[in-house]
């Protein structure tokens, strides 16, 4: 923030005496004496200091996870800290970022939104100047300076194909091969604690598990050994190590199974196993321990249903009472002094052993819905996606439940495929990428050739409403876990 030093000069002009006149001596006038310009000094300008970066406070005691809908939950050593803006039903928050004292930071939601929480809500601060916002849903994750602070907060935000966007004083990062329009594939984004306003170090990881690195004046090599490549969308998280610098990046990529992967310093340093989910896609973020010291790296890693699991050097810790969401993909971030999360993550797979089993034909657009001992539950007839927007053949489950639910458009305006948020009662998500069974208020017709012209953008409409219908009944009956099977 500059201030403007201005300096103002009066020149006060005192009038000459004028001579007493005698009666001898004709009056005559003295000549006035020209005044003298007092000369105006040149300002001096007062230098600005570079903002210098800030050790980060022991994010031990000032770390916390993020739900969907915007609530911010403290770690059980940690401290609550006041947030205002809260969307109860709406799954729209996707990352969170404190600054490096861990008095508050910001939270992302999907349309690009900052949202001041702890010091920075105090402050009075709204969104920070020259953040983008896009009004649709490609927001992924928010990374806080090390130099920001409630007062001055600057950092980057990501987006879904690979945009990195500054605001407050934070410099525009270059990312040369790290970006891909159409294809929401970045995963997360983190720089090294030694970065400046005019030299910034890290990575850009993509869901397939490469690191892109920030180039310019004094950014750091490749990661280099030991980095992972997976070749699908499995990467979840990235870490840098609290005491990586340009000169020697170090720290760790997260899978969505729980597997931690080291590069730089990071490999070479000793650090025990997080947990680990194998063909479950269930982590969500990842934060290194700032208090650790330099030989004993560790961290924690964060669950899509809220749990917090250790690793390396540091110790176990919960989360308040009522921040744990057993069987819902839930969790969003996780976040402490002088951390960032990156992006929500496809949902996990449900558990191995439906309960029940619902059937969706596309040719007769209809549904079947079985008991577990196969006798038959309900059927009724459906509207699912348009020949533009197909629903997936494909043997699924659900995974998550809402109700009511606000869909929005991840379609831009313009878009042909473009639509305004509307609300539906009873939602219940089947396949990652937003594929719902739900009701439509706004639709009259179902069954054969519904899907033709004003079919859907992918979600299988049902019949009903609030209280009625195969959708009422169908969504008191099926749980978390049940088979969705769509075929032709």
């Amino acid at each position: 923030m500059q201030g403007l030093l201005g300096i103002a000069a009066a020149v006060l002009l005192l009038a000459p005496a004028v001579p007493a006149a005698t009666a001898s001596q004709p009056l005559t006038a003295s000549p006035s004496p020209s005044p003298s310009t007092t000369p105006t000094p040149t300002p001096t300008p007062t230098p600005t200091p570079a903002p210098a970066a800030v050790a980060p406070a022991d994010n031990r005691t000032h770390l916390y996870v993020l739900d969907g809908y915007g609530g911010l939950h403290p770690a059980t050593t940690s401290s609550a800290l006041p947030f205002r803006d809260y969307w109860p039903g709406t799954d729209i928050a996707r990352s969170l970022a404190t600054f490096p004292d861990g008095s508050g930071g910001l939270v992302l939601d999907a349309l690009g939104g900052l949202h001041p929480f702890g010091s920075a809500l105090a402050a009075g601060a709204g969104a920070p100047a020259g953040s983008p916002y896009w009004g649709w849903d490609i927001a992924r994750g928010v990374v806080l300076a090390p130099w920001s602070s409630a007062a001055t907060p600057a950092g980057w935000v990501l987006d879904g194909w690979g945009g990195v966007h500054e605001f407050g004083t934070a410099p525009a990062l270059t990312i040369p091969g790290a970006y891909w329009p159409g294809r929401d594939i970045a995963r997360a984004l983190a720089v090294t604690p030694d970065s400046s306003p005019t030299s910034v170090s890290g990575y850009l990881l993509d869901g397939l598990g490469g690191l892109h690195p920030i180039t310019g004046p004094g950014a750091g090599a490749p990661a280099g050994t030991g980095t992972p490549y997976f070749g699908w969308d499995i990467a979840r998280g990235l870490a840098m190590a609290p005491n990586s610098t340009a000169a020697s990046p170090s720290g760790w990529v997260l899978d969505g199974w729980g597997g931690l992967h080291p590069f730089g310093a990071a490999a070479s340093q000793p650090y025990g196993p997080s947990a680990y989910w194998q063909n479950w896609d269930i982590a969500r973020a990842i934060v290194a321990w700032t208090g650790s010291g330099s030989g004993a790296p560790g961290g924690w890693v964060l669950d899509a249903f809220g749990g917090l699991h250790a690793f390396g050097s540091a110790g176990a810790l919960g989360v308040t009472e009522g921040a744990y969401w057993p069987n819902w993909n839930i969790a969003r971030g996780v976040s402490g002094s002088g951390s960032g999360s990156g992006a929500p993550a496809p949902p996990p797979p449900p558990p191995p052993k439906p309960k029940h089993k619902i059937v969706v034909s596309l040719s007769q657009q209809h549904l079947w819905a079985y008991n577990d001992d196969g006798g038959l539950f309900l059927e009724t007839d459906v509207t699912t996606g348009r020949p533009e927007l197909p629903t997936p053949p494909g043997d699924y489950h659900i995974f998550a439940r809402y109700s009511p639910y606000q869909m929005i458009s991840p379609w831009p305006y313009g878009s042909p495929f473009w639509y305004p948020s509307a609300w539906v009662q009873y939602a219940m998500e089947f396949l990652e990428g937003g594929y719902f069974l739900h009701d439509a208020p706004w639709r009259s017709w179902f069954g054969p050739g519904s899907q033709y012209g004003d079919g859907t953008h992918g979600c299988i409409n049902i019949p009903g409403g609030l209280g009625w219908g195969p959708i009422y009944a169908l969504w008191n009956w099926a749980q978390i876990g049940d088979e969705v099977l769509v075929q032709n």
